[in-house]
């Protein structure tokens, strides 16, 4: 039998609503990417890095003042770092477990504690999607900072919207940073294009 119009537009109402409350039983999801010593005011820091620490450490905050979900991230080497590929191309030892420089940066390394905790050992972390699989949980929306973001942010945020392509993914531009603005922006090109709402 047709519907009608004015059922149509009550269907889509109703189903909005409905939408509506399963989101709000739901919580937000904030991923920390690799904010580490190393990448701040290690050896390979700067004063771009550097500048966001208050922004990060405010949202890291908001989220736990809000009961929400929080995720770190840590690049993780070892002593054997420059025979590694990576090691090779970027031959500068950094995040080294066990050494300060793999810590988180300033008061999130103490935050973490209370947090999940994924150690990766390259750009994008097979860990953390395994434990988002295990967790087995949904978001009502993803947010996603830290450094760098043109190579550890946008390929772990690729990966987080393999895991849930129906889930807002926003990546919070002040929460972020590289090594200078003309790759900044072209990444963030690259995430719209991709579909991550850049907040």
């Amino acid at each position: 039998m047709p519907v009608d119009s004015d059922n149509k537009y009550n269907y889509k109402i109703l189903f909005k609503y409905q939408l509506l409350s399963y989101n709000q039983g739901m919580k937000k999801l904030l991923i920390v990417i690799d904010y580490q010593v190393d990448f701040v005011s290690g050896s390979l820091g700067s004063k771009r890095t550097e500048a966001i620490y208050s922004n990060v450490l405010n949202k890291v905050n908001e989220f736990i003042v809000n009961g929400d979900n929080i995720i770190f991230t840590k690049d993780t080497h070892y002593e054997n770092y420059m025979s590694t590929l990576e090691g090779k191309y970027l031959p500068v030892p950094h995040c080294i477990l066990g050494t300060e420089g793999h810590k988180l940066f300033g008061k999130l390394e103490e935050i973490a504690k209370n947090y999940p905790v994924i150690e990766k050992e390259t750009f994008p972390g097979i860990k953390l999607v395994d434990f988002l699989r295990e967790k087995d949980e949904e978001f009502c929306e993803i947010q996603i900072c830290g450094i760098l973001t043109d190579i550890c942010v946008i390929s772990n945020a690729i990966l987080v919207k393999s895991i849930y392509p129906n889930t807002p993914i926003k990546i919070i531009k002040n929460c972020c940073a590289t090594t200078n603005d003309k790759i900044e922006n072209e990444t963030y090109d690259v995430m719209t294009s991709l579909q991550f709402e850049l907040i």
